[in-house]
């Protein structure tokens, strides 16, 4: 099976591919967790979502008895908890994009020598056609490809999707010892 087949391949190029949607989705994600703190606010919610629709009756309302019903509190007790879960949700996905976003810019930093890293950054980064990255960095395709799927394994191993007996396998630089070397060199 061609190694772009294989799970690893597929996932560490996808986390690559990625890596540049990460700081918009996180700010994305914190404009979601704003929208939620206000969700309660008339104006930026639709009470009628609400099971008994009594919130947005009551609120409409003027008269001279101000008691909250049981629907009503059911309605206010409804929207705190879907403000909290809203939150909740989007505060992990940030930590996880966070986390991810960390684990690949020092999986780069460290792991891969200059040339590799605007390799990196012509190929997944800015999405440039393999024709333009040969040019500007005046490779040959084979050459191109070999530094890729080299690339692409360290990576796989550095994200988590390949074991170290896997890593071993594919990689065959634990037993030389290359890859520490190369780490090594780069600090």
């Amino acid at each position: 099976m061609s190694r772009k087949r294989e799970k690893w391949y597929q996932k560490t190029e996808s986390m690559l591919y990625n890596y540049p949607s990460f700081e918009i989705r996180i700010r994305s994600h914190q404009a979601i967790i704003e929208d939620a703190k206000n969700m309660l606010s008339a104006d930026r919610f639709n009470f009628a979502d609400t099971p008994s629709g009594m919130v947005s009756a009551y609120g409409l309302k003027e008269g001279s008895s101000y008691s909250v019903s049981s629907p009503v509190e059911k309605d206010v007790n409804h929207l705190m908890m879907r403000q909290t879960e809203l939150e909740t949700k989007y505060r992990r996905k940030i930590e996880n994009l966070q986390r991810w976003k960390e684990i690949v810019e020092t999986s780069i930093d460290i792991m891969l020598d200059p040339d590799q890293q605007q390799l990196v950054n012509l190929a997944y980064f800015k999405r440039l056609p393999w024709q333009q990255i040969c040019q500007q960095l005046v490779l040959d395709k084979n050459t191109y490809f070999n530094e890729r799927r080299n690339i692409v394994k360290v990576l796989a191993w550095c994200f988590g999707y390949l074991d170290d007996d896997e890593a071993r396998e594919v990689l065959g630089l634990f037993a030389e010892e290359e890859l520490w070397k190369r780490k090594a060199t780069n600090h």
